[in-house]
């Protein structure tokens, strides 16, 4: 009859054999086989040891220092103490566990569903998609669709192409008309200061050839530089524009004044080669400034819109 220790260490190793084997129960949920059979193995370990260990003498004399330590632990009241505490709490909170543990395959079968009704859904959509299509209407292959694409490019290539002439061609034009600006602005600075100019020599040069009206040479000398300078200013504004055949009033070559048959009045005989050049350049002058006039009037007029 068993008795004493041999009871108390029997009775031990089947509580441990039960707590293994509802721990095993517990993690049935997992997907961890080795664990669980590892779970139940030492569960059978233990129920066979505690059943054999009063009936098997050469399990207590195995190891000695294994058998004292049994001993210890299984004769200690903690020890039992915890092994209640732990068979109590497995039972307890397995069922729950398992809940716990069975909800992933759940939600993995809820998402292959979903999955699985999405793939069908989309499915549906795609034969719906096929039978709206007319059967005349040819899908294009992917070289029928590269060779419109390119078409399309090309087509585009030559309208861009077509929009830079088209405003190359605008910016020359308006190049151009810029140009013509210019120089109708400065084709009237210039007839505007020829109008000046102009009015003082057809103004003071007949009265220097007459000499009426002077009684003192010195204002006689003054109203010559005063129309010498304006013929000057009539030659800078024609050799800007530097017209064809024309050639400088002033000075006049000495050739030409020795040639020259005028004489200057008694007031002003000693200044007898200014009276030359003034008869000389007059005459000239009032023979081409209709043609200086028409070249001016030219050269102000706006560019055509």
């Amino acid at each position: 009859m068993l008795a004493g220790d041999d009871l108390t260490i029997a009775l031990f190793l089947i509580g441990a054999a039960l707590t293994f084997g509802a721990a095993g129960m517990t993690a049935a949920g997992w997907r961890h086989p080795v664990l669980i059979n590892g779970l139940f193995g030492l569960a059978g370990l233990f129920f066979l040891v505690g059943i054999g260990w009063p009936f098997l003498p050469f399990l207590k004399t195995m190891s000695p220092v294994a058998t004292a330590s049994i001993a210890s632990v299984a004769t200690n009241p903690v020890s039992w103490f915890a092994l209640f505490v732990l068979i109590i709490g497995l039972l307890v909170l397995g069922p729950s566990s398992r809940g716990r543990l069975g909800a992933p395959s759940n939600i993995e079968a809820s998402a292959e569903n979903n999955l699985r009704e999405e793939v069908e859904r989309l499915g549906r959509q795609i034969e719906v998609v096929r039978l709206s299509v007319p059967p005349h209407v040819a899908v294009p292959t992917p070289e029928e669709h590269a060779e419109s694409v390119a078409n399309a490019l090309a087509e585009k290539f030559v309208e861009i192409n077509r929009n830079i002439f088209k405003l190359r061609s605008d910016h020359n034009q308006l190049d151009m008309r810029y140009g013509w600006l210019l120089d109708s602005l400065f084709g009237r600075d210039c007839a505007s200061r020829f109008e000046e100019y102009d009015n003082i020599v057809c103004s003071l040069g007949p009265r220097l050839i007459s000499a009426a009206g002077y009684n003192d040479p010195n204002v006689w000398v003054r109203d010559y530089e005063q129309w010498s300078d304006s013929v000057t200013g009539v030659d800078a504004v024609i050799t800007v524009f530097g017209v064809e055949g024309h050639t400088r009033f002033l000075p006049v070559p000495n050739n030409q004044l020795e040639k020259c048959a005028d004489t200057a009045p008694d007031l002003i005989r000693s200044k007898e080669v200014q009276f030359k050049t003034v008869c000389l350049v007059q005459r000239r002058y009032e023979a081409e400034r209709s043609q200086l006039e028409l070249f001016l009037r030219k050269k102000s007029e706006l560019p055509p819109r």
